[in-house]
C-alpha cells in the first residue's frame, strides 16, 4: 500500500510540474501576442505604415568682417573691362545664377557706410542701393558685386577733412547770390576737388542760394565759391555721410564751373 501511495504521489508531483510549465508557456505566448498587436506593422511593398525620421540641420550664415566702416565708401560700377552695359547684384558672394537679385548700369555711383570683402566680391548694405534699383529684401542685409566691376574708395567723413589751402589767400567778393547751372555739382568741405574725401552731397541744378554773408573764392583763379554752411544746408541733397554743421570752418565750397554769382 505504501508503494501505491508513493507512486500516486510521484505522479501528482510530475503532473503539477508539467502543468506549471504549460501554464507558463501559455502566459509567455499571450504576452508576445499582445506586444505584436500593439506594434505597427510595416509593409514596405504596400506602404501601409510609414516611419518618419525627422533630421534637423542648422545652417549658419557666415559673418563677414567689414573692410571699411564708419567711413564714406564710394562705389562706381565699371563694366568697361568686358564691355558689359549692366553688372549683376547678388544676394551672396558667388557666381550662381540663383544669387542674382538685380543689375546696375555701368557708370552708376553710390555711397555706403560699410564695405565687406569675400574672395572676389565686394559687399555693402542693401540700403546703399535705395533709388538705384527696385527694392530688395535680403536675409542678412548685405548684397554683393564682383570686384572686377567696382571701383571703391573709402574716406573719413568730410567734416574731418583738413584745409590744405592758405586761408589768407581767400578773397571776399561783393556778391551774395549763388545760382547752380550746368548740372548738379558736388558740395565740399574744403576748397579742393581732387577726390571724394571732402564730399558732403550735391546741389540740384537751378538751386539759388541767397547768402547771408559775401561769397568768397579760394584764390584769384575763382575756381571754387565758398558760402556759409547754414546758407545752403536746406538745399543739400545728401549723397555721402557727414554733417556740415560740424564743418571745421563753417564754409562750404562749390565748383565755379557749375555756379554763377551775382
Amino acid at each position: 500500500m505504501d508503494k501505491i501511495e508513493k507512486k500516486v504521489s510521484e505522479f501528482i508531483r510530475g503532473f503539477s510540474i508539467v502543468g506549471s510549465i504549460v501554464i507558463s508557456l501559455c502566459l509567455i505566448n499571450t504576452f508576445i501576442k499582445l506586444i505584436k498587436e500593439a506594434t505597427p506593422k510595416v509593409d514596405a511593398s504596400e506602404g501601409n505604415e510609414q516611419i518618419e525620421v525627422t533630421t534637423t540641420v542648422t545652417i549658419s550664415k557666415p559673418e563677414y568682417e567689414p573692410k571699411y566702416q564708419a567711413k564714406n565708401v564710394f562705389f562706381k560700377v565699371d563694366g568697361s573691362s568686358t564691355g558689359d552695359e549692366f553688372v549683376n547684384v547678388r544676394s551672396n558672394p558667388n557666381m550662381s545664377d540663383k544669387e542674382k537679385i538685380g543689375k546696375l548700369p555701368s557708370g552708376e555711383e553710390f555711397v555706403a557706410k560699410t564695405c565687406y570683402v569675400s574672395d572676389e566680391f565686394y559687399g555693402f548694405p542693401v540700403e546703399a542701393l535705395d533709388g538705384k534699383m527696385p527694392e530688395v529684401i535680403d536675409e542678412d542685409g548685405i548684397v554683393w558685386m564682383s570686384r572686377y566691376y567696382l571701383k571703391v574708395a573709402a574716406y573719413d567723413y568730410p567734416e574731418l577733412a583738413k584745409d590744405e589751402d592758405d586761408p589768407s589767400n581767400r578773397i571776399k567778393t561783393n556778391y551774395t547770390k549763388l545760382t547752380i547751372i550746368n548740372g548738379s555739382p558736388r558740395v565740399r568741405s574744403t576748397p579742393t576737388a581732387k577726390d571724394y574725401s571732402n564730399f558732403y552731397g550735391i546741389l540740384p541744378e537751378g538751386t539759388v542760394i541767397e547768402a547771408s554773408a559775401p561769397i568768397i573764392v579760394n584764390d584769384n583763379t575763382y575756381t571754387l565759391y565758398g558760402v556759409r554752411a547754414a546758407d545752403l544746408e536746406w538745399a543739400l541733397e545728401t549723397v555721402g555721410f557727414g554733417n556740415i554743421w560740424y564743418d571745421a570752418d563753417g564754409i562750404i565750397w562749390v565748383s565755379a564751373e557749375y555756379a554763377e554769382i551775382s
